[in-house]
């Protein structure tokens, strides 16, 4: 279990190494040597000095491995001030991780203002997690609410319009079960199709669960 974790975080951070962002100062593609053999520690090392120079791609990987404990020791208020610089340039990536950590500290009224933030510069990942929210308020200790699925909604279909398998997911769940929407099953299972075809997990075992039980229920 813990190889397949390391294995997804280094294809995060790959996919990190290849975005292109304005506001970066120097040229980090020296360290990426270090990523490739998944040499983490020497990884953090040589992004250091770049990140403190305000280098945008490198904060948000320094935050990616601060946050999962990748060549140091985990820490989530490194991970928080690295990703906060660079979620100050703007970046969606950085502003949606950085929602993320406020989220497993349960300070979520700081992770819905970085989300938010994302999600107006069309982060899907961002606004399938509002959508989430939106969906069980009851799960963040902060909000004394009852779910708000028009705003859900709101939030699945933006993210869906970006091809989110998630959102595609909860969509059909929303639309099976009826909340704040009428029951529509043919809709249902066209999202949750689309999710399966992604290869959307849970999408996959919603549609096994229906197929074999009496009940039909994702």
């Amino acid at each position: 279990m813990k190889k397949v974790i390391s294995l997804i975080i280094l294809s995060i951070i790959n996919i990190l190494f290849s975005y292109s962002y304005g506001s970066n100062k120097d040229d980090i593609q020296v360290c990426k040597q270090y990523e490739v053999r998944s040499e983490f520690k020497r990884l953090k090392d040589c992004l250091y000095p770049y990140a403190k120079n305000g280098n945008a791609k490198a904060q948000l990987i320094l935050g990616t491995l601060y946050s999962d404990g990748l060549g140091t020791k985990k820490d989530l208020s490194k991970a928080q001030n690295w990703y906060y610089h660079a979620a100050n340039q703007n970046i969606p990536e950085a502003q949606y991780l950085l929602g993320l950590t406020y989220s497993e500290k349960n300070e979520f009224t700081k992770s819905k203002f970085w989300l938010l933030k994302a999600a107006k510069q069309n982060y899907a990942p961002a606004q399938n997690q509002l959508g989430v929210m939106n969906l069980y308020p009851y799960k963040m200790k902060e909000v004394k609410s009852s779910p708000n699925y028009k705003e859900a909604l709101y939030w699945f279909k933006r993210a869906a319009l970006l091809n989110n398998t998630d959102a595609y997911y909860w969509l059909g769940v929303m639309y099976y079960q009826g909340l704040g929407v009428d029951k529509n099953h043919t809709l249902a299972l066209k999202y949750l199709k689309k999710a399966e075809q992604k290869g959307n997990q849970k999408a996959i075992t919603a549609l096994e669960t229906l197929k074999n039980s009496s009940y039909n229920k994702p």
